[in-house]
């Protein structure tokens, strides 16, 4: 019995040692990147030669998806995936004081999609889609919405808002 009982210990144990192997191993994978050669998984164009901010989209099996703006990401994450739900999705985040006729393709850092905060209905020359701007506090979103007489929304109301 106590021979049983060490064994399903040992099992038990082996199984959580596997887990926390595959918990790190896609968190690395979940590392937002820059994309110099990738094309837009949504419409061909060359994501690097677009204007910030652009998305990213990284699944359980390492497969990772550019998107050349907002609105391309959001078109894409409509459409069920082949490589199953994203395990993380990445947006580029716009500095505070951020104006909206900036159109750099210099690349900005990467944020979560789900902790930023998304400035919408705003007039700036588009990518794809309407456009839209990142920034990582609701503050800098309010400023520039104030200032481009746009509305600040969250990621999940800026999913429903565009479907």
């Amino acid at each position: 019995m106590k021979r049983l009982i060490l064994i399903m210990c040992c099992v038990l144990a082996s199984g959580a040692c596997r887990k926390e192997q595959s918990a790190r191993q896609n968190h690395t994978m979940a590392v937002a990147l820059d994309a110099d050669t990738e094309t837009c998984a949504a419409c061909g164009m060359v994501v690097r030669e677009q204007p910030s901010p652009r998305g990213q989209v990284v699944y359980h099996d390492g497969t990772r998806e550019f998107l050349c703006s907002i609105g391309d990401l959001l078109h894409f994450l409509a459409v069920p995936s082949p490589s199953g739900k994203p395990l993380a999705i990445y947006a580029e985040v716009m500095p505070d004081d951020h104006e909206a006729d900036n159109r750099s393709t210099t690349w900005q850092v990467w944020g979560e999609a789900g902790e930023l905060f998304f400035v919408t209905d705003i007039e700036r020359a588009a990518v794809m889609g309407k456009p839209v701007l990142t920034f990582h506090t609701r503050k800098a979103a309010e400023k520039a919405a104030n200032k481009l007489a746009g509305k600040v929304v969250n990621f999940d109301e800026l999913r429903t808002k565009r479907q």
